[in-house]
């Protein structure tokens, strides 16, 4: 499934269909706390579809990863914020997702 993820103006495109379920699954662990505030853009032509991040659909529970689209922390050891799927909750070793900010942008996912 290819989307773009538009965090200025708060937009989900998505140029093909895609069942409910694994929509909100997919922007649930993209967006934890922000993800209600997006509206969906579908049926649409993604422009400029370069460098897509990609986004494994079954998320690790135990390797760390980051989404680009949160401001990172620099922790001692001079690494960004890396969040954790534990179960039902997305967490990360620093801080809280809910104390995290968007970063204005737009960025091409690509889920596998």
């Amino acid at each position: 499934m290819k989307l773009q993820l538009d965090t200025t103006n708060k937009t989900v495109k998505i140029e093909n269909d895609i069942k409910v379920s694994q929509l909100i699954k997919t922007l649930k662990s993209m967006l934890p706390n922000d993800w209600k505030d997006f509206t969906l853009q579908t049926n649409v032509t993604i422009n400029n579809w370069t460098n897509p991040i990609v986004w494994p659909i079954v998320q690790p529970t135990i390797q760390p990863y980051y989404q680009p689209w949160y401001f990172g922390y620099q922790s001692n050891s001079g690494s960004y914020k890396s969040y954790v799927n534990t179960g039902s909750n997305l967490t990360n070793s620093l801080n809280s997702v809910s104390g995290s900010s968007l970063k204005a942008g737009i960025y091409n996912v690509e889920v596998k």
